[in-house]
């Protein structure tokens, strides 16, 4: 299944306060909420419909799901080297020849780790009929009245449809960089002498943030796409996949075989309930949603 969570590097969202029992008609309070639309994936600061959320209706519900114990670790490293060497004759008849040879190494590690007591997953499906009523609210109408394609008339919205809320969380970051600075030369004559020298130089900066947050927070969202063009009568929606981290998914590993090992059952009457994240590398990482917990 492809990757439809956005993660965000720092704790800048608190997270939303519903108002009424079992988070019915989504409202609540808070800088992301379920409903809120935004201008582009990048644009999570520029809520269109601040002013409140056209109120979910029925067939509408919000699906939360828990994971206790989860820890994310990514770590990425990069290299670039570069060279130069060159050589020239002097007096060819003596047979004398000096070369000089030039290289530099730039390496940068930039890695950062999660680990949350307990991770809550919060997803609604939008409905068109619910986004047609959207388009019909003050905030956006005007938004797209203002901001459509000119002529055409095209527009793209994103619905916030899913949040990642972190309970009891700690992160590090740590970004290290290092320079490496090569020189060397080389005098030979024919028959008599060869002499050569190398000079080294490097510098390396680390740092490293950590903390432990006491409060709630938006760990990550989940956005559809929501947009009007001019092949269509009524409004397509999608759950955005580009540019996003981490996915749900159960194909890769039975995981239902390696749970039975250990006693538990998935399944309506099920234990546990798992959800897969696939890193940027390939690597999977299943949450274990254990009932009662």
């Amino acid at each position: 299944m492809d990757k439809c969570w956005f993660v965000f590097r720092q704790p800048h969202y608190p997270a939303p306060v519903y108002k009424l029992p079992g988070m019915a008609h989504g409202k609540a309070e808070g800088p992301l909420l379920l409903g809120h639309l935004i201008p582009g994936p990048r644009k999570v600061d520029e809520v269109i419909n601040s002013g409140g959320i056209v109120p979910f209706p029925r067939d509408m519900r919000i699906y939360p799901t828990k994971t206790a114990d989860f820890r994310l670790s990514d770590t990425a490293e990069s290299e670039v080297e570069s060279s130069a060497k060159g050589s020239a004759p002097i007096a060819a008849a003596a047979g004398v020849n000096v070369s000089a040879d030039a290289g530099t190494v730039f390496r940068r590690m930039m890695g950062y780790t999660w680990e949350v007591d307990h991770l809550e997953t919060q997803i609604v499906q939008p409905t068109l009929a619910y986004l047609e009523d959207c388009r019909q609210s003050p905030d956006i109408k005007a938004w797209i009245e203002h901001n459509k394609t000119f002529l055409i008339g095209t527009w793209t919205v994103y619905m916030i449809s899913g949040l990642m809320i972190a309970r009891g969380a700690k992160n590090k970051r740590k970004e290290t960089s290092e320079t490496e600075q090569n020189m060397g030369g080389s005098a030979d004559v024919s028959g008599v002498a060869s002499i050569e020298g190398k000079v080294k130089h490097g510098t390396k900066k680390e740092l490293e943030i950590s903390g432990v947050h006491t409060d709630d927070f938006v760990w990550a969202i989940r956005l559809t796409e929501v947009s009007k063009n001019v092949f269509r009568s009524t409004l397509a929606y999608e759950a955005l996949t580009q540019g996003a981290t981490l996915a749900p998914s159960l194909e890769k590993v039975d995981i239902d075989a390696i749970l039975a090992d250990e006693g538990l059952h998935l399944g309506d009457g099920g234990d546990v309930r798992p959800v897969e994240v696939v890193k940027e590398t390939g690597e999977q990482l299943f949450l274990i949603g254990i009932d009662g917990h």
